[in-house]
């Protein structure tokens, strides 16, 4: 999935999110970085087709086709199963 986070996240869940297979960009990131405002976030979602969040309940819901996912200190793991399916 292709995710813009929101600066109210913190850049370490782009980061897992990265490394899990995600294409992911924090606002961080941006030209503008975390003054980025939200009508110029939201059209570069649409313009890229990116899941635009700035809480996590949007992110694991974008995450509803995997089999379960786990968030905690240690990290982001999604799992996907697709044998299940």
């Amino acid at each position: 999935m292709r995710f813009l986070i929101n600066t109210q996240l913190p850049a370490k869940l782009a980061e897992l999110l990265s490394v899990a297979g995600h294409d992911v960009v924090h606002t961080a990131q941006l030209l503008d970085g975390n003054r980025t405002t939200d009508a110029a976030l939201a059209a570069l979602a649409d313009e890229q087709d990116r899941v635009f969040s700035s809480n996590l309940e949007t992110i694991i819901a974008a995450l509803s086709e995997a089999t379960f996912v786990e968030l905690g200190s240690a990290g982001l793991v999604i799992h996907d199963d697709k044998s299940a399916r």
